[in-house]
């Protein structure tokens, strides 16, 4: 396990570096040794930054100790995830306005990202903006197929009630033209026959 990782204690020298040290020790469980090694704390925010959270609206590192190690605001850097925020986060919380992502890693570290509910809501308000338009364009076609379809039925239906009164009134010379190919057209055709 480390025994220290994080920024700022240990004056000038490493001010502006991560310093890991991890202990090693005897057979007698006494640590004889210190291994340390240093990352540049602009590195290590370079390279987190470009790898995984270029979509969130800030982020930062916390050690175990609730440091934080690096934050997208190098400013931050170094203070205590409690100064800085009021709160220690932990998963499934929310902050101002934020939503915070909590990720807690097997050292007991943690990388904490703020994605404001604006963002993180915009994609579902474009699917459903989407939605909507094409429910509205779908009402809309199937709103002119029932027309079309409604116009193709009625016009020879009124054809034949219009010949039908007329015979009734005696008149037995006209004749109904439906040029459908279907049924009506048959209905047309026996009406034609009846009148002859």
């Amino acid at each position: 396990s480390f025994l220290y990782a994080g920024p700022h204690e240990f004056g000038s020298v490493f001010r502006d570096h991560l310093v890991f040290a991890v202990p090693v020790y005897d057979h007698e469980s006494k640590i004889i040794h210190i291994l340390a090694a240093t990352i540049p704390r602009q590195q290590l925010q370079k390279t987190i930054g470009f790898f995984a959270f270029e979509d969130f609206d800030s982020w930062m590192m916390v050690n175990s100790k609730s440091d934080i190690i690096t934050h997208n605001d190098p400013k931050l850097a170094g203070l205590n995830e409690k100064e800085v925020y009021g709160e220690i986060f932990s998963d499934g919380e929310s902050w101002d306005e934020n939503v915070v992502l909590v990720k807690v890693m097997r050292t007991g570290w943690k990388v904490v990202s703020f994605l404001s509910e604006e963002r993180l809501m915009a994609s579902f308000h474009q699917a459903m903006f989407l939605i909507t338009i094409f429910s509205i364009f779908l009402f809309l076609i199937i709103i002119l197929v029932v027309l079309i379809l409604s116009a193709a039925v009625a016009k020879p239906v009124k054809l034949l009630t219009e010949g039908v009164e007329r015979m009734m009134a005696g008149d037995y010379s006209q004749r109904v033209e439906i040029s459908t190919q279907d049924e009506l057209s048959e209905l047309a055709d026996s009406f034609n026959l009846l009148a002859s």
